[in-house]
């Protein structure tokens, strides 16, 4: 029975729809709420793995470095979470530590536009596709 003919079945499609855009929302509001608490100098060296040393230096060299830093975790993490899909026994996936990437990631995106607007300096590949702040 096709769910044209079901109309409980596109019921229960739309509902489906519905939770995900509400699941969506959810982590999206997690994450801006931790990307507006973000301490670089608290949060970064355990997440990154890297010493509060590691943390100082010229920006806005600086700020590129750790977005740079904070991709290339970010691309770890979504392999790892490719790889511990549904009916996956791999453990290495932390969802938590993703969604602290994410807060990072935005953060530190907002510190790079403010000072590259400042700067009046406008990137080459600002407008890659995907880029959602830096030229990374």
């Amino acid at each position: 029975m096709t769910s044209a003919s079901n109309p409980s079945g596109m019921m229960n499609g739309a509902l489906d729809q519905l939770m995900r855009i509400q699941a969506w929302r959810a982590v999206d509001a997690t994450i801006e709420a931790g990307a507006k608490r973000y301490a670089r100098m608290q949060h970064l060296p355990p997440l990154l793995r890297i010493w509060p040393a590691d943390l100082e230096g010229a920006e806005p060299v600086l700020t590129a470095s750790i977005l740079d830093r904070l991709r290339k975790a970010l691309q770890q993490q979504r392999r790892k979470a490719r790889q511990a899909g549904p009916g996956s026994k791999q453990t290495g996936y932390d969802v938590n530590r993703h969604i602290a990437l994410l807060q990072a990631w935005r953060a530190e995106c907002r510190l790079w536009r403010g000072m590259t607007k400042d700067l009046n300096v406008q990137s080459r590949n600002s407008t890659k596709k995907g880029s959602t702040c830096c030229p990374f």
